[in-house]
């Protein structure tokens, strides 16, 4: 525990923590770790197959998707099935053509994915080549980076965390 808080940002450890707290038993915690990676993932998923796919082809592959040994397993109790759900979200709302709720949504989940992993850096090239790509511009990108950006900081200048030296 002592070197996963220095390696590592601070949601995992919060997280557990405070659903410990609340819940007082780990089978509980194990539970709403599973009930909400599980309702993410399925929501964001099945609209996005709902952006390709007719509603019953999207709802049959979304039914599949939770059908997966490797779902049933690791969404039980898993930091990582959380940090998926939350990803998968900010691929959903980065993909919406309403500009500020696209804005709003993809920077709300990327943040909060980034208090539980550094991993979420993985996603930003991805989201950036598809703009490129797209819209032959990165302006989404960039308000994105800019306003994680602003977060940190005011993170930094009211609880001292410093989340680039973590």
């Amino acid at each position: 525990l002592l070197i996963h808080t220095r390696t590592h940002p601070p949601g995992p450890v919060l997280t557990i923590y405070g659903l410990l707290k609340l819940l007082q038993r780990p089978s509980l915690v194990a539970i709403a770790i599973a009930l909400v990676s599980v309702s993410l993932s399925l929501i964001f998923l099945n609209r996005l197959f709902r952006t390709e796919l007719d509603s019953s082809t999207a709802d049959f592959a979304t039914f599949l998707f939770v059908l997966i040994p490797a779902i049933q397993v690791y969404y039980l109790a898993s930091i990582d099935a959380l940090i998926a759900s939350l990803l998968l979200g900010a691929l959903y709302f980065f993909l919406l053509p309403q500009r500020a709720l696209s804005l709003a949504g993809t920077v709300m989940f990327l943040a909060a994915a980034s208090f539980l992993t550094f991993g979420f850096l993985f996603i930003l090239p991805v989201l950036a080549g598809f703009e490129a790509v797209r819209d032959r511009r990165l302006t989404k990108s960039f308000l994105i980076l800019l306003i994680l950006g602003v977060l940190y900081l005011v993170v930094y200048m009211t609880l001292d965390f410093n989340y680039l030296r973590s």
